[in-house]
């Protein structure tokens, strides 16, 4: 949790941290760094605080926001233009319950913590059909693999499961042996690599089956960059040529279906049913809404 701009109906805010909880934040995270191996023994009282929760409710509410993308276009940028546009098979659904809770206790130790999560792991997903029946769907106490969708918290641990693919990854550096640099957010990740992806490939279907998962071989594809775009985190990125220097540059924009809640929200925005309101707050929540894209890909304010 952190200061973070946030559009709340239409109205760009800042939700700004406490500086209680910032002061755990920063003790946690210099903790963390500073010994690798130690295991955290006491977070129960700390996740159950009512301010902390107060405050992550009012982030989860209000925020819209996506990841940046500026790892992607930096190593477009050193040469690797040879992508592999990875998709992981039905990947929150095949998560292995036992590797996942190893993986979370490296660093907790707090059994109360360790057993909510266990808790979370089990819960059932219920589902009510049109004549009102219920059904479970996924989970349940007979359930070892799969974060329920949906919950809070199965993002936070997916993210973590997949982290050893990360650390793999580092320790036999080989972003430097094999020119093949990981570029990673969630379940979504490509590997850009300088020269061949055919060794690349072979190391990470290895990595996964390892972890127990399994690369979509459907969806997954080989991207030469430099001849044609691929998707990422909602943007497309691909090589293109300046026509003023003529030199070659990664060039990123919002991916088409990313642009169409964007453009959908605008439309409801500027219709005709709303010529009655005054012109400075239909420009005003228009600006705040083209703002969530400006960072990345730079767009005219009206005036």
């Amino acid at each position: 949790m952190c200061d973070r701009r946030v559009e709340d109906e239409g109205i760009a805010v800042v939700l700004v941290t406490p500086e209680n909880i910032r002061t755990l934040q920063r003790k946690l995270y210099r903790k963390a760094k500073q010994d690798p191996a130690f295991r955290f023994y006491a977070l129960y009282d700390k996740v159950c605080r009512a301010d902390i929760l107060s405050h992550a409710y009012r982030l989860v509410r209000a925020n819209k926001g996506s990841a940046g993308a500026d790892d992607v276009a930096h190593a477009l940028h050193r040469g690797h233009t040879q992508v592999i546009d990875a998709d992981l098979s039905k990947y929150f659904d095949t998560i292995p319950h036992s590797n996942l809770m190893a993986t979370v206790a490296e660093r907790i130790s707090d059994g109360a913590v360790l057993r909510l999560i266990r808790m979370w792991l089990k819960t059932p997903v219920i589902e009510e059909d049109g004549d009102g029946m219920k059904r479970r769907i996924s989970g349940g106490t007979s359930n070892r693999k799969g974060t329920p969708q949906g919950a809070v918290i199965s993002p936070l641990l997916a993210n973590i499961y997949l982290h050893l693919l990360d650390r793999i990854w580092e320790r036999h550096q080989l972003d430097k042996r094999l020119g093949a640099h990981l570029v990673r957010y969630a379940d979504d990740l490509v590997v850009l690599c300088k020269q061949s992806t055919e060794r690349p490939m072979e190391i990470m279907h290895r990595i996964l089956a390892r972890l127990g998962l399994t690369l979509n071989e459907s969806k997954t594809r080989v991207v030469d960059a430099a001849q044609e775009c691929f998707a990422f985190l909602g943007f497309e990125f691909r090589i293109a040529k300046s026509w003023r220097t003529g030199s070659h540059y990664p060039h990123v924009q919002p991916s088409r279906e990313s642009l169409k809640p964007i453009k959908f929200r605008l439309t409801n925005m500027t219709c005709r049913n709303l010529t009655l309101l005054p012109l400075e707050e239909v420009v005003g929540n228009v600006n705040a809404t083209l703002r969530g894209l400006d960072g990345v890909f730079p767009l005219p304010q009206l005036q």
